[in-house]
């Protein structure tokens, strides 16, 4: 998120959305600014879904929206279950 201008100072302006589709591993995530503007990534890679047209067909994607501390403790949570 804060490679896309999205880091903390702008957490109220912009939300996380993962793909629903796959196995969980590295999941599709779209970040999504306050303004509607998405930007579509591969989780495997953290590349743009440069062959994504807009977004993510939204049917994939989670209904939940997770801010960008919500993502930063997930992955923390992740790196800790990980170290043990």
């Amino acid at each position: 998120m804060a490679s896309s201008g999205f880091g903390p100072i702008h957490e109220a302006k912009a939300h996380v959305r993962f793909g629903t589709t796959g196995g969980g591993h590295a999941p599709n995530y779209q970040i999504e600014s306050a303004a509607g503007a998405k930007y579509c990534f591969r989780g495997m890679g953290h590349e743009a879904a440069s062959e994504v047209d807009d977004a993510f067909a939204e049917k994939n994607l989670s209904d939940e929206r997770f801010s960008y501390a919500q993502v930063q403790a997930m992955l923390a949570s992740l790196i800790e279950t990980h170290k043990q």
